[in-house]
């Protein structure tokens, strides 16, 4: 007997909001809200520009045509291109079987309705009746070439890790064996569905509402299953742009009129010009974690009590100008599996609450009246290599380790942070403050920005918490981090009986997560700060409509109106 979990319902649902002609489209920021760092071939907003709204000159009814950038260096293969502008345009060009709505859940696309076994282990998936703008109909066997592909790419492999085998039956259903259960299997079965070739196109043909009629223009797909007829603008002119400064005067000359680009890079041309910003939610986490085998940190109720230190709301606001979004636990505030009232109980809190907390450990030092807890400004590097000599109080316990300069070195504790980002580094400083202010004298240490120079760091280097950033998987998978044999478990606290089976759980009825996140928390294994969002930079008054989700600038395309002369 399997439990069927018909999508019907939902894609009814959602075409029902496609004719409400966007009633839940967020308005877009201002123009000039920060600046912001942005991939090569992006470009972002100068932070002094206060833009008001003003009526766009070339708002002239649905015009139905715009322009955006690609990078010609990238090519178009959906599986191994990386460059940002290029999967910007392939959002309009590809579907999968499934897409994600801003509350990283998974709604229906070329899969019509799916069934799972109740013991998790089986899905069965019946296709809508699609076809390639080719003309070739979809069938299960592109869906299984299209697994393949994204098995075998460094985009998409590390969401099919529990994916065992795959094949289409005689109905045409494809059908898919896990080795493991996951109830969010959906979330990441979004990746682009191609035909079934002998040899992968590098622009193979797409099931999306456009098509590359000509290398630098989209046009709509009249055979596109949902309707041609139901898309407000009908053609796409691409630019081809080599750089963020190329892009970024293209943009502000009205050349093109959207550019999608990650603003938290470390470089970046900026924005001039008068635009709207849309903010796109993503995966990236940035976090703290602790070395549980030595010092400060072997004790768990200190590890609990940083979590009430940080501000990650202050943090999100002045490093990241809301292009973050503070995250106590550790999955997007914005994700249907994050629990505010949990939340609540490990988030900010007072300074003195969060001191007290801290004088409750067993390792932290509580200054004596009229002694700083945290000097400052941070020692020099030459005072850094200066060896600490111990010494004792009247009552024989050890005292705090005076610097050079005579100031005790109250709970002195070393914070690492990859180098190459510097809102990142950036972010790891503001944490410290935040734990100066409760106790701490912390130093910010950067490691190589090298990957393997980094991880070697991690394992010879003395410290005591590390500001990690991870790009998780759409079902916010915490394996990587905290399963017994995690590639990014750092610390020696990972991989407890308790704690791999809460993964397993969560992993099995995603209702679970609330038990793992209250175990992770309690325990103090992970202390997130936020998630970092992408950007959709349009000229004003050429876009309504527009509703970037996690995985594609243009969800729910029927509703965007294009207003350009």
């Amino acid at each position: 007997m399997s439990r069927r979990l018909s999508l019907l319902l939902a894609l009814a649902l959602v075409l029902g909001l496609l004719a409400g002609c966007g009633q839940n489209t967020p308005e877009p920021s201002m123009a000039g809200e920060g600046a912001f760092g942005a991939e090569a071939g992006s470009a972002a907003p100068v932070p002094s520009q206060e833009a008001q709204p003003q009526p766009s000159v070339r708002a002239s009814g649905t015009a139905g045509t715009f322009s955006m950038p690609y990078n010609s260096s990238y090519g178009w293969n959906p599986y191994s291109c990386i460059g940002m502008e290029n999967r910007a345009v392939m959002n309009l060009i590809y579907e999968g079987l499934f897409t994600l709505n801003n509350s990283f859940d998974a709604e229906p696309m070329l899969c019509k309705e799916y069934s799972v076994t109740d013991d998790g282990y089986v899905y069965t998936l019946t296709l809508q009746n699609a076809s390639f703008s080719s003309g070739k109909a979809l069938t299960a066997d592109d869906v299984v070439y299209s697994i393949t592909q994204a098995k075998n790419s460094s985009l998409y492999s590390g969401r099919l890790i529990d994916v065992g085998s795959y094949y289409g039956d005689s109905e045409g259903h494809v059908i898919i064996e896990m080795l493991r259960p996951n109830d969010r299997l959906p979330c990441l079965l979004t990746f682009p569905i191609v035909p079934s070739l002998a040899n992968l196109e590098s622009s193979p043909p797409g099931t999306g509402p456009f098509v590359r009629s000509a290398p630098e223009v989209l046009t709509v797909n009249q055979d596109w299953w949902q309707g041609a007829k139901s898309l407000q603008f009908q053609s796409v002119t691409l630019y081809s742009s080599s750089s963020a400064e190329d892009t970024r005067d293209s943009f502000e000359t009205d050349t093109i009129h959207l550019v999608y680009n990650n603003p938290n890079s470390s470089t970046a041309a900026t924005f001039h010009s008068n635009f709207e910003l849309w903010n796109s939610r993503g995966t990236t986490m940035q976090y703290l974690t602790f070395n549980g085998t030595e010092g400060m940190f072997q004790d768990k109720a200190a590890r609990v009590a940083v979590s009430h230190a940080i501000d990650r709301v202050g943090i999100a606001e002045s490093v990241y100008h809301n292009f973050a979004d503070a995250a106590v636990l550790p999955a997007s505030p914005y994700s249907s599996v994050y629990d505010e009232d949990l939340a609540q109980k490990y988030g900010y809190t007072s300074v003195k609450a969060a001191t007290d907390e801290l004088a409750a450990t067993q390792y932290f030092v509580l200054p004596k009246a009229g002694q700083s807890p945290s000097p400052s400004p941070s020692p020099s590097p030459e005072e850094e290599n200066e060896p600490d000599e111990e010494t004792e109080t009247e009552d024989g316990e050890a005292a705090a380790s005076p610097s050079p300069s005579g100031a005790p070195h109250y709970n002195a504790i070393t914070m690492v942070v990859r180098s190459g980002n510097l809102r990142r580094t950036a972010a790891a400083k503001a944490v410290a403050e935040n734990l100066n202010e409760v106790g701490f004298y912390v130093t910010v240490k950067e490691l190589p920005s090298d990957e393997d120079e980094f991880f070697y760091s991690l394992h010879v280097d003395e410290w005591d918490i590390l500001y990690g950033e991870v790009t998780l998987q759409p079902d916010f998978d915490l394996r990587p981090l905290l399963a017994s044999g995690g590639s990014l478990a750092f610390g020696g606290l990972a991989g407890s009986g308790d704690l791999d089976y809460l993964l397993s759980k969560a992993r099995e009825n995603s209702g679970n997560c609330y038990d793992l996140f209250e175990y992770i928390m309690d325990n103090g294994y992970l202390c997130p700060v936020l998630f970092l969002n992408n950007a959709v930079y349009t000229t004003r008054g050429v876009f309504t409509g527009l509703n970037p989700s996690p995985d594609c600038v243009f969800y729910q395309a029927n509703n965007i109106q294009v207003h350009y002369e």
